[in-house]
């Protein structure tokens, strides 16, 4: 593994704008969900210099719109988002590179792809489907969090949703559909909740609080004392 220049507080300043971007677009949650794959897969497996790590953003998100959008915004759209920064070869080039980086495959099932089946089997509620969802994209700021694989991120932020919404945990139907066992899902939920914890303290990195922050899907992001009080329960 290639270790990049651009530090993990730059991905993270990064992934918060670019989901500002995702929203203004209005694009499809499983574009996000491939945008900040692709992402870490250039800052896994090549250098990317910390110049650079916007363009590979934009790139990374063209090419998620492409292969999940059916009217994918223009590539004058991102030049136009970047401020002009970047310019349609720049752009195009970076495409190219993401592509090769990622071995052309863009079709790995997503955390998002596992919550909706989880929460089709286990029967969720509304609140704990978008509160799941809410703490899964909150996990996008966290680089360390980046290697867990999708259906164990889902697994631990259904699991931290469930406590959250004093809603039950089907830890035997999660086994049986993933090989989670409670034991492991608690362990997942204990480092995640750590980094809920330490990000919802941050005066920044606000984009995906707002977005969960409307009525639209329940103020799942208003978490109150008693919240953080389980929160912090879940991580010792």
């Amino acid at each position: 593994m290639v270790h990049s220049p651009s530090t993990p507080k730059m991905r993270s300043i990064l992934v918060d704008w670019l989901i500002q971007v995702h929203t203004r677009f209005h694009l499809l949650p499983e574009t996000l969900h491939l945008t900040i794959y692709l992402l870490d897969i250039m800052l896994s497996r090549t250098k990317v210099d910390k110049n650079e790590l916007q363009l590979v953003g934009v790139a990374s998100m063209l090419v998620a719109s492409k292969y999940e959008e059916m009217y994918a915004p223009d590539i004058h759209d991102f030049e136009y988002i970047t401020d002009n920064a970047y310019n349609k070869k720049m752009i195009l080039k970076m495409e190219a590179k993401i592509l090769i980086a990622a071995d052309f495959d863009l079709s790995r099932p997503h955390s998002l792809t596992f919550l909706r089946w989880f929460s089709k089997e286990m029967k969720f509620g509304m609140r704990m489907h978008h509160m799941a969802k809410y703490l899964i994209e909150m996990a996008f700021l966290d680089a360390s969090l980046s290697p867990v694989l999708p259906s164990h991120t889902a697994c631990a932020c259904t699991y931290i949703a469930a406590k959250l919404c004093d809603s039950p945990y089907d830890s035997e139907k999660m086994k049986k559909m993933t090989g989670i066992t409670l034991k492991e899902a608690e362990e997942l939920g204990s480092r995640f909740a750590k980094v809920f914890l330490r990000l919802h303290s941050l005066p920044k990195l606000l984009a995906v609080r707002e977005k969960y922050s409307s009525a639209k899907v329940l103020a799942v992001s208003q978490l109150y004392d008693s919240d953080i009080k389980i929160l912090t329960e879940l991580s010792s």
